[in-house]
């Protein structure tokens, strides 16, 4: 019985030590840190993670998204194995693909770690879009070929594509996941008129000016009512003192016009990007500070959920040094499968345990995720489920290989087939000659 349970102990303690083992570090292969850097983050996005791993046939549609699935797969099993750092083949043409599809260089200058980011989520948005396109229009797959999303791929893509997106599911978890909706209110006010106009738009992170030294006073800074010039023309119609609708007559122009956004809705992962660089590239080097624990509430435009919606909890930085074109980036990565205050700081292919306090240091980026996400994760629950998404991937991967595999003996047997009837068919006229 003893010696069960010190078996059943040194089991539960090697499987704790593979759920705590740090992050992969990724070798730096030509100005590849801003790459590693946003790579990392990306990988510790566990929602993220498992939404590519359970859709993984889906996904593998697209060329850039397949790329970084064979990255995220290799790297998953490496750190199970406590890999200290990797610089494999899958890492190489992640960044290949990166480069020349989503940049489109083969100069392999470094690039903007946020820029990537929206580029990347471009690709994957096309998931969304390719659901909501079906279900809206049902135009079929020409006018789909049409729109930007799939102008650099084949009508063959295309149609496989959607067979697979077509009815899912897949669009609305992509979008309660990674989406960020905005509104733009603007509004005119004079002395015999009134106007006012709502925009809704959704993105992929939020953009905000550095002011202040805190992200608060960032943010409020961004949400903030601002001045702005307005052109309404001939025919725009507008409030008049009475309060009843009617039409301009002429183009009216004003410099006292006021802007302002609210968030409408926001997904699991928040992503917000300190715009660091001004229009003739220069730093702003302010230092702010980034809480671990960040309340949304004051940037909605309605309070129409729980207090629980709106908190969101620090899990990952991109942090960046330098210039713009001669700058550095690393990352700083909270793990979720371990304790809250396990932090790493991940510089390229060095991963080094750091203080919790130390995440502010050059942020650039800032990830966040929904408060109740990261207690689902963290608890059994949420470990089974990235666990039971991996093994529907693998699964996935093994039925693709065994139908290679098949399809290729098929093929060895046809071609065998075809040259002993070409043999028969040779001595045959050997024969009838003789």
């Amino acid at each position: 019985m003893m010696r069960r349970l010190n078996i059943f102990f040194i089991f539960l303690s090697g499987f704790c030590l593979l759920l705590n083992a740090k992050p992969v570090g990724l070798g730096n292969i030509g100005n590849s840190c801003f790459c590693n850097a946003l790579t990392q983050n990306l990988v510790n996005l566990e929602p993220c993670t498992k939404l590519l791993f359970r859709y993984y046939e889906v996904w593998c549609c697209v060329p850039v998204v397949k790329d970084y699935l064979s990255l995220l797969r290799a790297l998953t099993g490496m750190r199970e194995k406590g890999t200290e750092s990797f610089s494999g083949s899958e890492l190489t043409m992640w960044y290949n693909t990166v480069q020349r599809q989503l940049f489109q260089t083969t100069n392999y200058n470094q690039q903007d770690a946020s820029e990537l980011w929206n580029k990347f989520w471009s690709r994957l948005d096309i998931v969304s879009f390719c659901q909501k396109f079906l279900v809206q229009k049902r135009s079929g797959i020409d006018a789909f070929l049409k729109t930007s999303y799939f102008a650099d791929f084949s009508k063959k893509f295309a149609e496989t594509f959607c067979t697979k997106v077509d009815r899912g599911s897949l669009g609305k978890e992509f979008m309660d996941l990674l989406y960020i909706w905005l509104q733009t209110q603007v509004s005119v006010q004079n002395e015999e008129f009134s106007y006012k106009s709502k925009t809704d738009e959704f993105c992929s992170s939020i953009s905000v000016p550095v002011v202040g030294n805190t992200l608060e006073s960032c943010l409020g800074e961004f949400f903030a009512v601002e001045n702005v010039e307005r052109i309404l023309h001939s025919g725009t119609k507008v409030e008049g003192k009475d309060g009843i609708s009617v039409e301009l007559t002429s183009q009216f122009r004003t410099n006292n016009a006021k802007k302002q956004f609210f968030l409408t809705n926001s997904g699991d992962c928040l992503i917000i990007h300190l715009k660091r660089f001004t229009w003739d590239l220069k730093k702003i080097g302010t230092p702010v500070s980034i809480p671990i624990s960040l309340d949304m509430t004051p940037y909605f435009l309605t309070k129409t959920k729980s207090d629980d919606y709106y908190r969101y909890h620090l899990i990952g930085v991109v942090a960046h040094s330098g210039t713009l074109n001669y700058g550095h980036y690393w990352a700083y990565i909270n793990d979720l499968y371990a304790d809250q205050d396990a932090w790493y700081r991940c510089d390229d292919s060095s991963v080094r345990t750091m203080d919790k306090s130390g995440v502010s240091d050059n942020a650039y980026m800032v990830f966040y995720l929904r408060e109740s996400k990261v207690k689902e994760i963290r608890s059994t629950q949420g470990r089974d489920s990235l666990k039971k998404a991996k093994k529907t991937m693998e699964h996935i991967i093994n039925e693709e290989e065994r139908k290679r595999r098949e399809a290729e003996e098929r093929r060895l047997e046809e071609e065998r087939t075809r040259l002993l009837i070409q043999k028969l068919a040779a001595s045959l006229a050997e024969i009838a000659a003789s």
